[in-house]
């Protein structure tokens, strides 16, 4: 059994890179998901305040169809990447957390030191900074090295092997892999900025952008587009992951190793297809 709290406090270190106070917490206890960039923890008004322990919990990108099912008497605990069509019978026994906006931002493609290492860049990574239309910057991407140069082949059956597929490649002449832009986004602008500005030989992102494989073809720059859910699926596999590993950092809680975690990767129930199961 693992208290809700010591679970909150492991996926806000996970995706915000910070743990967060009961304080901030609060703002959100009680509430319906709506769409923030901050992971929260809804507490279903009969679950009893008494009932905090969790031994068996699920992880998934969106509600499944058959929610109404999932959350009766399987799982004392959910965290929904998309929250957003969750509808209330789906609170009757269990505790609800849920990130969108972070998750997509810290735990797929961008600057994820994570994914930085499954991709065996090395440190230091440089960040992508991009201000968006209303002035806010934000970090958008990572680039990296590769310890030694790569052929595009092998190194994308690596990168496929990470993500579980591609939805496109392109080798674009590019013989050898050795610079590596990892970008949350693909457009024209990004694509030159990373030719001038880091000169790197592989643009790794989610989305295919059709436009934007002819600018990279241009500038010879290989790119694999893996798609916006498998993105999203290798974020969930990494959160799940995160939980059930031993941790030494500034959380301190009860070992993990009663705690089980379900992984669903679709809106179908039948979907739940791992279960990562912590071993001390």
């Amino acid at each position: 059994m693992v208290h809700i709290d010591t679970i909150l406090q492991r996926v806000s270190s996970r995706i915000l890179g910070r743990t967060v106070s009961k304080t901030d917490r609060s703002k959100f206890v009680w509430r319906l998901p709506q769409r923030t960039n901050f992971p929260s923890l809804f507490a279903s008004e009969k679950v009893p305040q008494d009932t905090r322990d969790v031994s068996h919990m699920l992880l998934a990108l969106e509600p499944p169809e058959d929610d109404h099912k999932v959350w009766d008497n399987s799982y004392e605990a959910v965290f929904i990447h998309r929250p957003f069509d969750l509808h209330l019978r789906a609170f009757r026994n269990s505790y609800i957390l849920w990130s969108h906006d972070d998750f997509d931002n810290n735990m797929t493609v961008g600057y994820n030191p994570a994914l930085a290492a499954d991709l065996q860049l090395l440190q230091p990574l440089e960040q992508v900074l991009w201000t968006n239309k209303r002035g806010v910057e934000r970090c958008i991407g990572m680039v990296g090295r590769l310890d030694s140069p790569h052929a595009f082949g092998a190194y994308r059956r690596q990168v496929e092997d990470i993500f579980e597929g591609s939805d496109a490649s392109k080798a674009n002449s590019v013989p050898h892999i050795r610079k590596v832009a990892v970008m949350g986004a693909f457009n024209s602008s990004l694509l030159h900025r990373m030719k001038s500005e880091h000169d790197v030989d592989l643009y790794i992102t989610g989305q295919v952008r059709p436009a934007a494989l002819e600018v990279a073809k241009e500038l010879n720059i290989a790119v694999i587009a893996v798609g916006h859910e498998r993105c999203e699926a290798y974020g969930l596999r990494s959160l799940a992951s995160s939980l059930t590993a031993h941790w030494d950092d500034s959380v301190q809680s009860e070992a993990l190793s009663e705690l089980k975690v379900d992984v669903l990767l679709s809106s179908k129930l039948s979907a739940v297809r791992s279960t990562y199961v912590q071993i001390t």
